[in-house]
């Protein structure tokens, strides 16, 4: 979804925290243990993300460090360990608690999903006019009646259909997908 090539499929970019060019990625698992054992009790909170660093963490570490000063993450996350991640959105820290593990209260502002942050990834930039998009912006949740649920991405002007760059996670990839065919969904969390 990021462009981030095969480096990112496996390894510590599926069981926990991973920091690349600057920009920190937690894949987490919500309401169940993840992968590598443990529940620390990620839970939804509205639109909101509690999420716990990992079991012996304190704000002392280094890393806890260098992502508490960052205070944004993009967040991927999963029901149980035979799903597939989504992405939650570009979080920013609400509220950080305890002291081993540390928790942080992830929040999730739709603009916070702009363009450029997405563009630097390897995501193309939002085109096309408000009109166009039905008032759907980039980093929507959305439904598809074939190919499920997924992340919009992109806006396109190539054509006289609305269209958009979708990435459906059961699919495993983007596609792109006229906008008619969409219903946004609301919040972050389990639908």
């Amino acid at each position: 979804m990021l462009s981030l090539g095969n480096k990112a499929k496996s390894g510590v970019w599926i069981s926990g925290i991973r920091e690349h060019e600057g920009e920190f990625f937690i894949f987490t698992n919500v309401g169940t243990a993840g992968t590598i054992g443990g529940d620390n009790s990620n839970r939804w909170d509205g639109e909101r993300l509690k999420w716990y660093h990992k079991k012996n963490s304190h704000r002392d570490w280094p890393s806890v460090r260098k992502l508490l000063d960052a205070g944004r993450a993009h967040v991927f996350w999963r029901p149980s360990a035979q799903d597939l991640f989504e992405y939650a959105g570009y979080g920013q820290i609400a509220e950080v608690s305890g002291s081993a593990p540390v928790g942080i209260l992830w929040s999730f502002d739709g603009s916070a999903v702009g363009s450029s942050v997405l563009h630097s990834l390897g995501v193309l930039a939002q085109e096309g006019t408000a009109a166009d998009r039905q008032g759907l912006e980039i980093g929507d949740r959305i439904r598809h009646p074939d190919h499920g649920l997924g992340r919009l991405l992109t806006f396109s002007a190539d054509s006289e259909v609305a269209s958009a760059t979708v990435f459906f996670g059961g699919l495993r990839e983007r596609r792109e997908t006229p906008l008619s065919e969409v219903e946004k969904v609301a919040g972050f969390g389990p639908a």
